[in-house]
């Protein structure tokens, strides 16, 4: 199966197919999409705006990096619903501002 993916410590695994019709067959065969959502996120990340993957990916590591840390942070305390939650209740923040508001939700985790 062909992919891209990051991995623990930041690696990129990538196994990338390198042509429309490749990846049009990929999508074909490993999701639900229909031919034109396929088409459509096949030209908006190739070049509409080719940079939008890495950044999920990016927003991905950073994300997972945060629950690590409320998890070694709080242990049995540690809820994924209570975790979503704070992730969401801010609003759009960058990253750096929501890591110290999680820093903040896990100092009052465990205060009570």
């Amino acid at each position: 199966m062909k992919h891209l993916e990051l991995r623990e410590g930041g690696h990129l695994d990538y196994d990338m197919v390198a042509t429309d019709e490749g990846t049009i067959a990929f999508m074909k065969a490993n999701t639900f999409a229909s031919d034109a959502e396929i088409e459509s996120e096949l030209l908006r990340y190739s070049t509409d705006i080719p940079g939008q993957a890495l950044s999920y990916a990016m927003g991905q590591r950073e994300l997972l990096l945060m629950r690590d840390e409320a998890r070694a942070a709080l242990g049995d305390r540690f809820s994924f619903p209570a975790f979503h939650a704070a992730v969401l209740s801010p609003g759009s923040l960058p990253m750096d501002l929501l890591d110290a508001h999680l820093k903040r939700w896990q100092a009052q985790q465990r205060s009570d």
